[in-house]
């Protein structure tokens, strides 16, 4: 027997039921420094706090967590995650452009975010997107790995 072909991918902004599989998503995608349910409801009711889904047959296979700071023209990317059910089908450059125009459309300016060296799909994504590294945090994660920081001008 062959599997179905899966359905389209909708982007929509993150709701509580989302939860339970955006911490497995976080938990698959990342080695340390992971949200925990906690975090996620709390950022689903900040009000400068943005969260995208990325849904599939009514499941979610991705998402985006934006942060804001009232007065700020800088966006804070602070975590985009793909399910690897979805990975390599371009979800993850779909969920960025998603997370840019949720930042514009809050008066962001910029996006910025830190990435670990060793996760080179992430810099292929940030780069290829036209992300520019700026600065290093040394010892930034809890492994002590350090950060790479990135910023994008969303333009005019």
């Amino acid at each position: 027997m062959t599997k179905a072909a899966a359905g389209p991918v909708l982007i929509r902004p993150g709701e509580t039921a989302d939860v339970d599989a955006m911490v497995q998503i976080e938990n698959a995608a990342f080695p340390t420094d992971r949200l925990n349910h906690k975090a996620m409801r709390r950022s689903l009711r900040s009000p400068t706090i943005s969260v995208l889904t990325a849904v599939q047959d009514g499941a979610p296979v991705g998402y985006a967590l934006l942060h804001r700071r009232r007065g700020s023209s800088i966006v804070q990317l602070a975590s985009i995650a793909v399910a690897a059910s979805a990975a390599g089908r371009g979800l993850g450059k779909r969920l960025l452009e998603a997370a840019e125009r949720e930042a514009a459309r809050h008066g962001g300016r910029r996006v910025r975010l830190e990435v670990r060296p060793d996760n080179k799909g992430a810099l292929a994504l940030y780069e290829g997107a036209g992300y520019r590294r700026f600065d290093t945090i040394e010892k930034y994660y809890s492994d002590g790995t350090p950060a790479w920081r990135y910023e994008k001008e969303l333009g005019p």
